[in-house]
């Protein structure tokens, strides 16, 4: 199989020997390839890419935080910015509405924690995924979590099933001082991740050849 121009490969495929020419990029379209081998000349580089933009659709129970902070801050691709409430108000429900015909695959997602007050970071959380807004399906559980300044965390899990909403519900985080009002949770960005991305790229006056591609 020869490709001669960039292309979008679909889903439940294998090719034993893919030949790519100059100046080519396959995109997985948001299915997972597994490649074993590249002969001859490029590179195969692999990426994740942030789904959710900020012109989705958050929502959240409480939608009134503390000192102005908002939970559209959590999708606005800014690390700068925060949502902080008061365990008080705990849990903490934030949905993102993809939006209807931009429904997606996600099995991974990374949340930033404060910058400045670790104690204040997510402890304890569940993500779930729905269709409708309604019927929710659990896709993960997190208990226990650990934050240092400024740190982010990736969490990994298993989904094939493809929703228009996410939501997070977080119930703990490790904070204890009444400091400021307090105490706080505090997170500062969360992102949704697909399957991943997969690029072969191609030098100009080259070919290379891909071996044992699967497309699932």
């Amino acid at each position: 199989w020869t490709v001669s121009e960039s292309t979008t490969l679909t889903a439940d495929t294998t090719v034993d020997a893919l030949t790519v020419e100059e100046g080519v990029t396959l995109d997985h379209n948001g299915y997972k390839l597994y490649c074993t081998s590249l002969a001859g000349s490029g590179t195969i580089t692999s990426s994740d890419i942030n789904l959710a933009t900020p012109s989705g659709t958050v929502t959240s129970s409480p939608d009134t935080l503390y000192s102005s902070t908002t939970p559209q801050m959590l999708f606005d691709n800014d690390t700068g910015t925060r949502a902080l409430l008061q365990k008080v108000n705990l849990p903490f429900a934030v949905t993102y509405d993809f939006g209807v015909g931009a429904e997606m695959t996600i099995n991974k997602y990374k949340i930033y924690g404060p910058s400045s007050n670790a104690t204040r970071g997510p402890k304890v959380w569940t993500l779930d995924g729905s269709t409708d807004g309604d019927v929710w399906t659990s896709l993960d559980t997190q208990s226990g979590v650990t934050w240092s300044n400024g740190q982010n965390k990736d969490f990994p899990f298993s989904n094939t099933s493809v929703y228009r909403y996410y939501r997070i519900t977080i119930t703990d985080s490790s904070d204890t001082s009444t400091k400021f009002s307090g105490p706080f949770l505090e997170l500062n960005e969360i992102q949704f991740f697909g399957p991943g991305e997969l690029h072969v790229n191609v030098p100009a006056d080259s070919v290379a050849t891909v071996g044992s591609l699967t497309i699932s």
